[in-house]
């Protein structure tokens, strides 16, 4: 059961180690909705009818892609599930969205220099980013999801 008020007793729970892995799952979840609905990128802040279609394919992805990672961690009867997420989540973050960035403005400098009609384009631009974004989210959650797999697996004797 998600604890929304009861901070204390959610405090108690994780020290007791009595938080299942189940419930872990649905902190995560519910934390990636709520990020989506109401974070710096939401309709809130910027309401349009892009950003709308934007965070609903980004939360869509996010939510199979966390389902995807927790089910690498042998679901319910794994262990360990925020903790591998959280640890593997920083170096895969970082080391794609290195790779990524170098690789989406060195395309976007050599698309400038050859079609100089592209800078005013912003429907291309923009389904470029989107493209371009989709490929980042996926591309996080096949690679967590891989290496989540490989330290669920049982350990040789």
């Amino acid at each position: 059961m998600i604890r929304v008020w009861n901070v204390n007793r959610l405090v108690e729970e994780l020290r007791a180690d009595s938080v299942q892995e189940r419930d872990k799952l649905h902190y995560v979840i519910a934390s990636a909705i709520l990020h989506f609905l109401v974070g710096p990128a939401s309709l809130l802040s910027s309401p349009s009818w892009d950003t709308l279609e934007w965070n609903s394919v980004a939360m869509a992805i996010g939510l199979l892609g966390i389902t995807s990672v927790f089910s690498a961690n042998q679901g319910e009867s794994g262990h360990s599930f925020i903790e591998r997420y959280t640890c593997l989540s920083f170096p895969i973050i970082v080391r794609l969205y290195l790779v990524g960035y170098a690789v989406y403005y060195g395309a976007n400098i050599a698309v400038f220099a050859l079609w100089p009609a592209y800078q005013t384009q912003v429907y291309t631009q923009q389904l470029v980013s989107i493209i371009y974004g989709v490929f980042l989210v996926v591309g996080y959650f096949v690679w967590l999801r891989k290496v989540i797999k490989r330290v669920a697996a049982p350990v040789p004797s």
